[in-house]
């Protein structure tokens, strides 16, 4: 049990921390839909989902008598338990008279939450809520809160993300500058190298922060949601991997350098990055990404589906020498798709190329962009 007092000091001090946080616009939901469940990743940026948002009200306008926020990784909240959550709107109700917005941070940490978060969805409170990964997965929130809020998944900066931090500029008139080039490829090699958690990009040295991270991930969230009782078995499976691969690598002689110069390996990072990120952006409107192959091994890197049935095709490829190729690939599929009868066709087809500098449509009326122009 928690006395009403601390949550009241705790509330209001939020209040000058939120409105004092830097914040990386990033892509906020753009629907109105009042309820929301933001999961993933430790270090993905969940938290700094709801301060964007709650700075947002600010600037419109609002004020915090209308809206209130809590994060239950917050020592001072240490007591709380299930029993206390009508305390914070009581709280809020003797310090303001008004009826709040709720932005409840990593509420997974309470034992009972989800009958509190569908309370509030039934007595139509606005609440966003973020929640880790450890304890809660989207595909689980429709069941656990039976409907009423939609899931979000957040995911670490993509590379137009990781570009816009550093100030590194992507538009069509930059590319065309070699220096500028230049400086987007080093950002590449880093963001392949590193990864885009946002925390990590500003760091000189990336490896400590990182490793914690991949400890706590592995060794904490990954053995407390499946249950595994010795967590050292864990960690002894992931060092044999670890050694498995730096044998091999060893023995083959490589580095990074040199997987950096295997533009066939290299290729294959880029593919998959660029998928990666494909996947968030249709995912965000309800679609899904799919990898096409036939029975006489004919390929298209990805298929993006809307839920009405719609998609288009995509080809993914590193230089512009593959460009050609990829254009002949994507009408190859779609004449043959035509000649078996296959009623619906592909909106647009589409080669997305890391050497590009600028999005065209080509004669044939395939779109060429580069891994710049990706985005929601």
């Amino acid at each position: 049990m928690i006395s009403k007092d601390i949550l009241k000091q705790v509330l209001a001090t939020n209040q000058n921390d939120i409105k004092n946080y830097k914040i990386v616009p990033r892509a906020l939901p753009s629907d109105d839909f009042t309820c929301r469940v933001f999961v993933g990743v430790r270090r993905a940026g969940k938290s700094f989902m709801l301060y964007q948002k709650i700075q947002q009200l600010l600037a419109l306008g609002h004020s915090w008598d209308e809206m209130l926020y809590l994060n239950f990784e917050d020592d001072r909240l240490a007591q709380f338990d299930s029993s206390d959550f009508e305390l914070i709107l009581e709280a809020h109700a003797e310090m303001y008279g008004k009826r709040p917005m709720l932005f409840l941070d990593e509420i997974q940490n309470i034992e009972g939450w989800e009958k509190f978060a569908r309370r509030l969805a039934d007595a139509k409170y606005y609440v966003w809520v973020t929640g880790s990964n450890a304890k809660m997965l989207s595909s689980e929130v429709m069941t656990t809160l039976g409907g009423r809020y939609l899931a979000t998944e957040v995911y670490p900066y993509d590379f137009r993300e990781f570009l816009k931090i550093q100030n590194i500029a992507y538009d069509e008139i930059s590319l065309l500058a070699t220096e500028s080039r230049a400086m987007v490829l080093r950002a590449w090699n880093e963001y392949l190298l590193w990864g885009g958690l946002p925390e990590s990009v500003g760091l000189a040295v990336k490896r400590d922060y990182l490793s914690s991270t991949f400890q706590k991930i592995y060794l904490g969230d990954i053995a407390s949601r499946n249950k595994i009782a010795n967590p050292n078995i864990l960690r002894l499976m992931l060092k044999k991997l670890a050694e498995n691969y730096e044998d091999n690598t060893t023995a083959l002689g490589l580095n990074v350098d040199m997987l950096y110069s295997d533009l066939k390996l290299y290729g294959l990072y880029f593919e998959a990055m660029c998928e990666r990120d494909l996947s968030i952006y249709i995912e965000s409107i309800g679609g899904k990404l799919f990898h096409y192959r036939d029975h006489n091994n004919r390929e298209v890197d990805a298929v993006a589906e809307l839920p009405d049935g719609r998609y288009a095709l995509f080809e993914i490829k590193l230089g512009t020498r593959e460009i050609e190729s990829a254009a002949e690939n994507l009408i190859k599929i779609r004449d043959i798709w035509k000649s078996k009868g296959i009623d619906r066709m592909p909106e647009f087809m589409c080669i997305i190329c890391g050497m590009s500098n600028a999005a065209y449509r080509r004669s044939d009326g395939i779109f060429v962009v580069p891994i710049t122009a990706l985005g929601p």
